[in-house]
C-alpha cells in the first residue's frame, strides 16, 4: 500500500484542523509504518474504530496511510514531506516508525502518537512513560515474555532445541528475542537465536530453524510477521510447531500465542488521540499505557499440521481460551 485516502477532503485539511462551512472542525492525521501485516491492520482499524467512538467519524478526518517499503524514501523524509502540506497528528506504528518520526514531529511541534512498540523509553520515543519532554504518547505492545513462554513450555519435552527468529534492525524484535531466550533457558531448554537480517534470507533461515530444532519462536518481529507464510510452510513441512507473540499470528498459521489485541492497542491510541485533538492536550502531557488485555490463542489445526495436538495441559491451564482453527490458513 503506497498511498491511501480514506474519506474526508483533502482541501479541508490543514494544520490545527480546519472548519468547513458547516461548522465542523476537520482533521489530517498521517499514519505510517515501515511494513504492513495483519497485526498493524487490526491497530489500524481499532485506531480508526477508536476516534469514530469520539465523534471523529470518517466525514471529519482524512487518513493517509504510508507503508515506508512500497516507498523510496525513508520514514523522516516520508513524515517531513507531509508535514509539508498539514497535519494535525501522526499516528507511527512499530519502534522503528515511531523513532524516526517523533524526531520530525517533536522539531515540527506536530504531535505524534504511536503503538506497536515493545520499549517506548528505550527507543526514545518519549522520555518517560508518565510524561514526555517530546511531543509524543501512545500506547506500548510490551509482551508478557514471562507469560509466553510458561505457555509455551507446556507444549515442549524437557530440554527441548529451540530456534528464536529475529531482526537484528528491529529493536523491539532485539528486546523481545533476547528475553525469550533468557525465559527458555531459565526452563531448562536449548536455545538458539536466529538473525534474520534481510527479507531474502527468512526461506533459508526459516528452513534450517525448522529442520534443526523442536521448536520455533517469533516474538514481536515485524519483518518475519510479514513474510510469515514463509515459516508456517517451512514448520509444516518438517512437523516443527511455530510458536508467537502476536494473536493475530496464531490466526494465520502458528500453533499459539499470548500477546495483546492489536486492535485494542489501536482504541486505546485513538483516546489518547482524541485529547489532543479534540481537548487541546499536549501529547507529552499524556502518560503512556501498556496493554490493558491479553489473549490466549490456540490454533488446532495449525497443531495437527505441524505434527502434534493441543496437549491437554493447556486447555486446563486456563478457564477462557481462544480457538481459532477455523481461521487458519490450509
Amino acid at each position: 500500500m503506497a498511498l491511501t485516502l480514506v474519506a474526508g477532503s483533502p482541501a479541508a485539511a490543514g494544520k490545527g484542523g480546519e472548519t468547513q462551512p458547516s461548522g465542523m472542525k476537520t482533521y489530517r492525521v498521517l499514519i505510517v509504518m515501515p511494513v504492513m501485516h495483519p497485526s498493524l491492520d487490526s491497530a489500524i482499524e481499532g485506531f480508526k474504530d477508536g476516534l469514530a467512538s469520539h465523534g471523529l467519524a470518517s466525514l471529519r478526518v482524512t487518513y493517509v496511510e504510508l507503508e515506508a517499503a512500497a516507498q523510496t524514501q525513508g520514514i523522516g523524509q516520508i513524515v517531513t514531506s507531509e508535514l509539508a502540506s498539514g497535519v494535525d497528528l501522526v499516528l507511527a506504528l512499530t519502534s522503528r516508525a515511531a523513532q524516526e518520526a517523533v524526531e520530525v514531529t517533536s522539531r515540527a511541534g506536530v504531535p505524534l502518537v504511536y503503538t506497536a512498540v515493545t520499549d517506548p523509553v528505550a527507543s526514545g520515543i518519549v522520555t518517560s512513560m508518565a510524561a514526555s519532554e517530546l511531543h509524543s504518547t501512545g500506547v506500548s505492545d510490551r509482551y508478557p515474555v514471562p507469560e509466553q513462554v510458561a505457555f509455551f513450555d507446556k507444549f515442549l519435552h524437557a530440554g527441548a532445541s529451540i530456534a528464536v527468529m529475529f531482526s537484528p534492525d528491529e529493536v523491539n524484535s532485539r528486546i523481545l528475542s533476547s528475553k525469550t531466550r533468557e525465559e527458555l533457558i531459565a526452563r531448562g531448554h536449548e536455545v538458539v537465536l536466529v538473525e534474520v537480517a534481510d527479507d531474502s534470507e527468512i526461506a533459508e533461515k526459516a528452513k534450517a530453524a525448522a529442520a534443526g530444532h523442536d521448536a520455533v519462536v517469533i516474538n514481536g518481529d515485524n519483518r518475519l510477521v510479514n513474510h510469515l507464510d514463509v515459516v508456517v510452510r517451512h514448520c509444516k513441512a518438517d512437523g516443527t510447531p511455530l510458536f508467537v507473540g502476536d494473536p493475530e499470528s496464531a490466526e494465520h498459521g502458528a500453533v499459539a500465542a499470548v500477546g495483546p489485541s492489536y486492535y485494542d492497542l489501536g482504541v486505546d491510541a485513538a483516546s489518547k488521540a482524541a485529547r489532543i485533538l479534540l481537548k487541546g492536550e499536549a501529547a507529552g502531557d499524556i502518560p503512556s499505557s501498556t496493554p490493558r488485555v491479553l489473549r490466549y490463542v490456540v490454533n488446532q489445526a495449525a497443531a495437527r499440521q505441524m505434527g502434534g495436538s493441543i496437549p491437554a495441559e493447556v486447555w486446563q491451564s486456563r478457564d477462557i481460551w481462544e480457538s481459532v482453527s477455523a481461521r487458519s490458513k490450509p
